[in-house]
């Protein structure tokens, strides 16, 4: 096997939240573990895939529908140059930098997203279903700002495994939707609430105390208030 077949499989088991399989291509059962992974810390230290130093998130480009961040101009183009050369530790720093909120639906059109259709860079850049929506939001963007908001969960791990999240597979519990990475794993939880609920809350409370911290000036009304569609 050469070397940048070896890279590319690596990069293939890459979870990727956006561009999540439906429902019905997952496992029928939930995996084993259940703990629900720890908040992505504010001052955490991100390595950049090329220079090993830490991040500029300023400093970002898009890699199989996902962010990849460097810690500079010059470390991101040789990224862009061959970004299989620098598989592995993009693998790890999607591994150390899980998001702290994860974003459900448009907010022009209230469907899934499209992740390559979005404006923005980063993890505040923001996804449409369509060409036409995202055209429909830079024409008034204001106008689609409580929507925007309400279009996001800081729910950022599947409520039993902890695995990436599938936003169409979630349910309604006490007042708040939560969400699984597949009809199994929501199955779990349903079985047994109480096993799982107060490991997923206090994952939603450190994620959006982090993104907080991270951006004061953003204000958010998280995904997970309303009644799921």
């Amino acid at each position: 096997m050469t070397h940048r077949s070896a890279l590319t499989l690596v990069l293939a088991s890459a979870p990727l939240w956006a561009a999540a399989q439906p429902a019905t291509t997952r496992p029928a059962a939930p995996p084993a573990a259940t703990t629900q992974p720890a908040a992505t810390a504010p001052a955490a230290v991100i390595p950049c895939p090329v220079t090993g130093r830490p991040i500029d998130r300023h400093v970002v480009t898009r890699f199989r529908n996902r962010w990849v961040y460097c810690a500079d101009a010059d470390a991101l183009k040789k990224f862009e140059a061959d970004p299989y050369e620098y598989a592995d530790q993009v693998q790890r720093q999607w591994v150390l930098d899980r998001p702290l909120r994860v974003q459900v639906r448009c907010p022009v059109t209230g469907r899934p997203i499209d992740p390559q259709v979005y404006e923005g860079r980063g993890e505040t850049a923001v996804f449409f279903a369509t060409p036409a929506a995202r055209d429909e939001y830079r024409a008034d963007p204001a106008r689609f700002a409580a929507k925007l908001a309400e279009a996001y969960t800081y729910q950022a791990g599947c409520g039993t495994c902890g695995g990436d999240i599938v936003p169409e597979v979630s349910l309604a519990d006490d007042g708040r939707v939560l969400y699984f990475c597949c009809r199994g794993c929501r199955a779990a939880f349903e079985k047994d609430p109480a096993a799982y609920r107060a490991k997923i809350l206090a994952g939603i409370a450190a994620n959006e105390a982090a993104w907080r911290a991270r951006h004061p000036a953003t204000a958010t009304a998280p995904a997970d208030r309303p009644a799921p569609p």
